[in-house]
């Protein structure tokens, strides 16, 4: 009894902790986030991420859909991460779209300016803000015979970076300003399974 209890108290205590660690784990399929060679056994929609090659394994439709709750934010906030549709049509084909504003990574890089002067030096911090989203992934697999899957996937990538820029005047004043740049970019993967 005395271990039961110690037990559900550490379940409990450990609660809160684990859904704060739990974004950097891949979420696109619960699946795939235990096991070492899930890669080469891929049977869903995760396909899009670990093996293209694994949607022939889809049966015929497949939906999904997740969402998580951000705890460790100042407040706890619900967001919608994937919605991914996936067909088995004629018998050695199969296709997958996801459409995934919940694939996003945030990090912010400090910085500091510091203007050396005849007197006291002045110090500005400017934090560079880096953020990093996946909107849509799409895949196509093709089964050929019994034992050989071959599949590709392609996902939209785009990068945004908040940077301070700074320019000298025609009074030798220093200002600052926010910059921002976007780069957008297609990755495609092959895959193949035996």
């Amino acid at each position: 009894m005395r271990s039961l209890f110690a037990l559900i108290t550490l379940a409990v205590i450990a609660a809160p902790v684990i859904p704060w660690r739990a974004p950097a784990q891949h979420f696109s399929s619960a699946r795939g986030v235990s096991p070492g060679a899930y890669t080469g056994a891929v049977s869903d929609l995760g396909a899009l991420d670990w093996n293209p090659a694994g949607l022939t394994h889809l049966r015929d439709w497949e939906l999904s859909a997740a969402n998580y709750f951000q705890f460790g934010a100042d407040a706890a906030s619900f967001t919608f991460h994937h919605a991914a549709v996936g067909k088995r049509f004629l018998p050695e084909h199969s296709a997958a779209l996801r459409f995934s504003p919940g694939i996003r990574l945030e990090f912010i890089v400090p910085s500091t300016f510091t203007i050396q002067d005849t007197g006291a030096p002045i110090t500005t911090q400017f934090d560079k803000e880096i953020s990093y989203t996946e909107q849509f992934a799409l895949g196509y697999a093709f089964s050929a015979g019994n034992r050989i899957s071959l599949g590709f996937s392609a996902h939209f990538l785009e990068e945004r970076v908040t940077d301070t820029e700074y320019q000298i005047d025609t009074n030798n004043i220093i200002t600052a300003s926010p910059a921002q740049y976007t780069g957008n970019s297609w990755t495609v993967d092959w895959g193949a399974m035996w």
